[in-house]
C-alpha cells in the first residue's frame, strides 16, 4: 500500500486549484485546448446501514454515512499534428456519521490495530492523466477511471475506483475501437491509497490488456430484428392458441345445447 502523505482537505483544496491553473494555463497557450474542455462537479450522498445476524460475527451491524465531492477535468486538445490534452480527477468524501464500531460498508477506510479500528473523518485523492492524439489515436498515461469491457472502475460507494498505468486507444479503422496498454495500481473506492490490484483473494501488480471492440454492425442489427420477429410471432401464436380454446368450448357447448333441446322435445 502507498499512502498519501497531505491531508485529504488540503489534497482536494489543491487539487481544484491544480484544475483551476491547468484552465488558465491551456487558455493562454492553445485555445483548442479549453474550448473542448468539460468540466462537472458532483455531490454524492451515501448511507449504507447492514445488519448482521450471524452470532459469530464481531459485530452487530455496519453503518456509516459520507457526502463526497468529486470533480471531473477533461481537457481538450493543442492544435498540430499531435494534440496533447490532461484529464484530474478530485475526489473529497467527509464522514457525516459513522462510529468505531459501525464501520465495514464500504464508505470510508479503516484505520487502527485491531480492537481499535475507526473510520477517519474524511478521505480524498487525486488523480490526473496526461493524453495525447494523433488523427484518431490516442495515448493516455497516468490515473484515472477506466471504463471497458474487461475492466471498469467500481463507482458503488463514495468515491469511484482509479487505476494507474497507461493505454493507448485507436479508432483508424471506421466501426473498430483498439485497445491495449497495462494497469500497474489501483485506488479502492473506499480508500485514498494506491493499492495493487486484488481479486478474489489474489493480487498484483500488473494487469495487460489488449482489447479490440466492435459495435454492431447491420448483420447484427438484422439478426436481432430477425428475433425480434420470430418472438413476436411466438407471442401471437401463444395468443392465437389461449383464444381457440374458448371458441372450442362456446361451440361445443351449443351442440350440447341443441342435443338436449332434440332430446326434450322428442316423444
Amino acid at each position: 500500500m502507498t499512502p498519501r502523505t497531505p491531508s485529504s482537505v488540503a489534497l482536494f483544496a489543491g487539487g481544484c486549484m491544480t484544475l483551476a491553473s491547468l484552465g488558465f494555463t491551456a487558455g493562454a497557450q492553445a485555445e483548442g485546448f479549453v474550448e473542448d474542455a468539460n468540466f462537472s462537479l458532483n455531490l454524492r450522498n451515501f448511507y449504507i446501514n447492514r445488519n448482521f445476524v450471524d452470532s459469530d460475527y464481531p459485530q452487530s451491524k455496519g453503518e456509516e454515512w459520507t457526502q463526497s465531492f468529486i470533480l471531473n477535468f477533461q481537457s481538450g486538445y493543442t492544435p498540430g499534428p499531435v494534440g496533447f490534452g490532461v484529464d484530474a480527477l478530485g475526489l473529497l468524501a467527509v464522514k457525516l456519521d459513522g462510529g468505531g464500531g459501525t464501520y465495514g460498508t464500504g464508505l470510508l477506510p479503516v484505520h487502527g490495530a485491531p480492537g481499535d479500528r475507526h473510520p477517519p473523518d474524511d478521505f480524498a485523492r487525486l488523480a490526473v492523466a496526461a493524453k495525447a492524439k494523433f488523427s484518431e489515436t490516442e495515448v493516455r498515461v497516468g490515473e484515472w477511471m477506466v471504463v471497458l469491457p474487461i475492466l471498469r472502475s467500481d463507482d458503488g460507494r463514495s468515491l469511484p475506483q482509479t487505476f494507474q498505468g497507461g493505454m493507448i486507444t485507436s479508432k483508424e479503422i471506421k466501426g473498430l475501437s483498439l485497445y491495449g496498454g497495462q494497469m500497474r495500481q489501483n485506488s479502492p473506492r473506499d480508500d485514498g491509497s494506491m493499492d495493487d490490484m486484488f481479486y478474489g483473494g489474489a493480487s498484483s501488480d500488473r494487469f495487460n490488456l489488449l482489447r479490440p471492440v466492435r459495435p454492431a454492425g447491420r448483420w447484427q442489427h438484422l439478426l436481432r430484428r430477425s428475433a425480434e420477429g420470430q418472438r413476436r410471432q411466438r407471442l401471437d401464436a401463444r395468443q392465437r392458441h389461449q383464444w381457440r380454446h374458448p371458441r372450442q368450448r362456446l361451440v361445443q357447448l351449443r351442440v350440447r345445447q341443441r342435443q338436449r333441446a332434440f332430446l326434450a322435445a322428442a316423444p
